[in-house]
């Protein structure tokens, strides 16, 4: 998965074997040397699939072979560099396709058990009954995705409310002065204390600013 022409990461796992574990590698200079950035501390398990929402804000999805034992994930905050294990499952399940629209907004499928989907980024999954073996999910735009597996899904919202996460904005008005040459103005109000996530993207559903992400409280900034 290419962040842009110098970063990308690759994903799989140690030797193979019974005790293959789960391995990231990162570059910085456009492939000419990798490093690794994640390795894992359980057998048989495997990194399977990458999902990023920008440059910063990335998954991998952990296939268990063991048949047995908990169900995980990875998620990164810094484009790689670094990666923390959250909890997917407590009883097996086995995962393999994975992808997120927004931070908060993913699904995770796999062999035999549906789809899940996360509105809270992960804090709760919730089973839906469609997408039987999905091995990949792919986002083109925060507008347009697809799953397959044994069959093909695709994923579409209009640019207003594509993968709204459950953040407390209330209002986000109109920039001003709009049309702009240099600068520009973006002001939102905030109905209670919470984490926030203003991002600019162009007609194409392409990232083109990550304004702020963070927590605010209650009121009105620029």
């Amino acid at each position: 998965w290419w962040l842009d022409a110098q970063n990308g990461i690759a994903v799989g796992s140690t030797t193979p074997g019974p005790t293959r574990r789960t391995k990231i590698l990162k570059t910085t200079d456009g492939g000419a040397t990798w490093s690794v950035s994640w390795t894992g501390t359980r057998d048989q398990e495997i990194c399977w699939k990458i999902s990023f929402v920008d440059p910063e804000i990335g998954f991998v999805s952990i296939e268990n072979l063991s048949g047995a034992g908990a169900a995980y994930y990875l998620k990164t905050e810094d484009g790689g560099a670094t990666w923390t294990e959250i909890l997917f499952s407590s009883t097996y399940l086995n995962c393999q396709g994975i992808g997120f629209v927004t931070e908060f907004v993913g699904w995770i499928g796999g062999w035999n058990i549906g789809t899940y989907i996360t509105t809270d980024g992960g804090g709760t999954w919730t089973w839906k009954n469609f997408g039987y073996h999905v091995n990949r999910i792919r986002f083109l735009s925060p507008f347009l995705g697809y799953a397959c597996g044994r069959d093909v899904y695709k994923y579409t919202a209009e640019p207003s409310a594509a993968g709204d996460p459950p953040t407390p904005v209330i209002q986000l008005a109109q920039n001003r002065p709009n049309p702009f040459s240099r600068t520009t103005e973006i002001s939102y109000e905030i109905k209670e204390p919470g984490a926030v996530s203003l991002r600019v993207f162009d007609l194409h559903g392409r990232l083109v600013r990550d304004v702020f992400s963070g927590e605010r409280p209650v009121g009105r900034f620029t």
